[in-house]
């Protein structure tokens, strides 16, 4: 569909790249060399907060699992302490 109207994927990048004069097309700047890659997707990496509240949930659900199973632990000690002390009475 593109090539019969005449432009390719190029020329409308070339199009969407290229700057006008009301500025460029977005606020994120081009990169000119493989450091700048690198250094605008470790900001990017530091600026998303996403996995932190993924990682907050985690720590949560893990807290919680550990106080479930130490009150179970607790708990099935002193009931086997308990029908101890029942079967002995009953013997």
């Amino acid at each position: 569909m593109l090539r019969r109207s005449g432009f390719s994927f190029v020329h409308i990048f070339v199009l969407v790249s290229s700057p006008s004069s009301r500025g460029p097309v977005s606020n994120v700047e081009t990169p000119r060399k493989s450091g700048d890659v690198v250094k605008q997707l470790i900001k990017r990496f530091l600026r998303d907060e996403s996995g932190a509240t993924a990682i907050e949930y985690g720590l949560i659900a893990g807290l919680v699992g550990t106080v479930i199973i130490t009150a179970v632990t607790s708990t099935g000690t002193k009931v086997s302490g308990q029908f101890s002390k029942v079967s002995a009475k009953l013997n």
